[in-house]
């Protein structure tokens, strides 16, 4: 603990002593301990008010929840009070709906303040909630001026990334860690940045670092299952994938990894849930749709899989699950187009410079290998 916070708490403590039922001043005490890591000291001079209870009092018990992750908690107590106008109302609650995947009231609770009015935390909240909703441009906007703060700048470095701008996803990630080097959306692109470049040992420091931080980072535990796949430990890839689709549940691009890993695992049955969970979270996405289609293929439903990767590849026409289930029933009925459609499936790009005929490559190299 810092001295300056050390003595803020003491000058609190002693404001207190000449005041004990202003709220204003526990809630700020509040903060202070919470800031301090001792949510007991917190509880106490929560528990020992015996006044009438107001916004402040009301804030500081909610941020005392927040602390302790219970989310359902500060929703009870905040959503009657998101019209008090009080930014931390605001943020904790906005917070809270994020944590619960309820990324579209987080959305309502934040349009509320004008986002000019917002303190950095809150506008980066703000970004977070558009980005768990897909508007990924809209994010982008919010963020675009701050490049000071490192959670700021980091978060932006994830948000190119996501739109495959990797040049300026990879600068900001630097950026962001020679500001701090623990910020955790910046070592993800970094990680990805590493894992692209087939340099595993490295990204999986990378990623482990980043869960020692944030156990429950669906990021970190989507690249240590792409790091254990292509080890082709897939017991281990299944587990992470899980954890992934778990702290991620409406990532439609996790699930559609699940179904990957369990078809190549020979967990078809499994696979097929999880292509299910993925097509419903977003119907829209052509690598669902595609997903679905192959697993259909491999429990020998060759007439349903038709439709779904023609959906795949009428919402994109280079979709690699559409494209691969479309290859998989033009082999079975030995058409010539199979040839033609393989040749298209190999030069496209999974990731940064890397195509699926390269990774296919690689893995023929390393099973020769062994």
């Amino acid at each position: 603990m810092t001295n300056s916070l050390q003595d803020a708490i003491k000058q609190y403590i002693g404001y207190l002593s000449y005041d004990p039922n202003n709220t204003l001043i526990i809630r700020k005490l509040v903060e202070l301990y919470l800031e301090e890591n001792t949510p007991q000291k917190a509880q106490d001079i929560i528990s020992s008010f015996t006044g009438s209870e107001d916004i402040h009092l009301i804030i500081a018990k909610a941020a005392l929840a927040s602390h302790q992750g219970n989310d359902e908690q500060v929703v009870a107590l905040l959503q009657q009070h998101k019209e008090a106008y009080e930014e931390a109302v605001i943020y904790l609650l906005a917070l809270a709906y994020l944590r619960l995947n309820q990324g579209d009231n987080a959305l309502i609770t934040l349009q509320v303040m004008p986002v000019e009015q917002m303190g950095t935390p809150t506008r980066l909240l703000f970004a977070r909630a558009l980005h768990s909703q897909g508007d990924v441009q809209k994010a982008i906007a919010l963020l675009a001026e701050d490049n000071t703060n490192a959670e700021c700048v980091g978060y932006l470095a994830l948000l190119y990334w996501d739109i495959e701008d990797f040049e300026t996803a990879h600068s900001l990630a630097d950026n962001a860690l020679a500001i701090n080097p623990k910020q955790l959306e910046a070592n993800i692109v970094k990680g990805f940045q590493l894992l692209s470049a087939d340099k595993l040992s490295d990204a999986q420091a990378t990623f482990s670092q980043v869960l020692k931080l944030k156990p429950k980072s669906g990021r970190a535990w989507l690249g240590t299952g792409l790091i254990c796949m292509q080890q082709n430990d897939l017991n281990k890839a299944i587990t992470a994938l899980r954890n992934t689709t778990q702290y991620m549940p409406n990532h439609p691009g996790s699930w559609n990894t699940l179904t990957w890993c369990l078809i190549i695992n020979n967990q078809i049955d499994e696979a097929e849930q999880a292509a299910h969970e993925g097509l419903a979270i977003s119907p829209a996405f052509s690598e669902s749709q595609g997903m679905m289609a192959i697993v259909l293929c491999f429990l020998n439903r060759f007439d349903e899989a038709k439709t779904y990767y023609r959906k795949a590849l009428l919402l994109n026409a280079d979709s690699l699950a559409g494209l691969y289930a479309k290859y998989l029933i033009l082999t079975r009925l030995n058409s010539d187009e199979a040839k033609d459609t393989l040749d298209q499936l190999m030069n496209i790009s999974i990731t940064e410079q890397v195509t699926v005929g390269s990774v296919l490559k690689k893995n023929i190299n390393r099973q020769t290998k062994h």
